[in-house]
């Protein structure tokens, strides 16, 4: 192979796996053991590092509270909650409904909306839902992206029927009205990737190139 292929095949493989490097952020959010390993009930707006929870009753409202629920739960919506889940430090304050006033229930239902913020453009991949009950939901969940319009997924035994591949920044969950005025929800964890930006891959890719074309300078 001559040195001009060489350094081409070396080219394209930086690029590719730098490509994969910047790519395969992909991360879990598991409040079902986030609040059962620590035995924490109450308010969780932010605990994971670029993850922001609101809850309203109305799609991007804030007027409710997010609501982590431990005991095979997840995370909920209460219509006011008096204590945030952990404390200073990431101390749990301790498991018992902190729901006050209203419905006073903790998961999400008919008329609550969820909504996860990310601090960056992302690929929501894998959703576990839990019912009101803590068992494995199967029914339709409503999703939302970048206040967008609902679309209905299905769920079967906690799980998506099918891949969501959903991107964006901002994701709203409901219940699906339509289907059981009774379902309850929780979203026990998710599965997300970052998505690189654009501009970030091109600039990756400018300064590969750069250096392959500073190589052959050299030689």
């Amino acid at each position: 192979m001559s040195r001009k292929k060489k350094e081409l095949l070396t080219l394209i493989t930086g690029l590719g796996l730098s490509f994969a490097a910047v790519s395969a952020n992909s991360a879990l959010y598991d409040f079902e053991a986030l609040a059962d390993v620590n035995n924490a009930e109450g308010t969780l707006s932010n605990y994971y590092a670029g993850l922001t929870s609101t809850a309203g009753s109305s799609q991007g409202g804030t007027d409710y509270d997010p609501y982590l629920d431990y005991r095979n739960a997840g995370l909920g919506v209460c219509q006011n909650s008096n204590t945030d889940a952990f404390t200073g430090g990431g101390v749990s304050n301790g498991t018992g409904n902190k729901c006050v006033g209203g419905a006073g229930d903790d998961n999400l239902q008919v008329g609550e909306f969820l909504r996860m913020t990310f601090s960056e453009a992302t690929s929501l991949d894998d959703l576990f839902m839990r019912n009101g009950g803590h068992g494995l939901f199967t029914g339709i969940v409503q999703i939302a992206v970048d206040n967008g319009a609902f679309g209905a997924f299905n769920f079967t035994n906690g799980n998506n029927d099918t891949v969501l591949g959903l991107i964006g920044t901002s994701f709203d969950f409901t219940v699906y009205s339509s289907s059981n005025p009774n379902d309850e929800i929780y979203l026990s964890s998710m599965t997300a990737t970052a998505v690189p930006e654009p501009g970030s891959i091109a600039l990756l890719s400018l300064g590969l190139i750069g250096l392959a074309a500073a190589r052959r300078r050299k030689a």
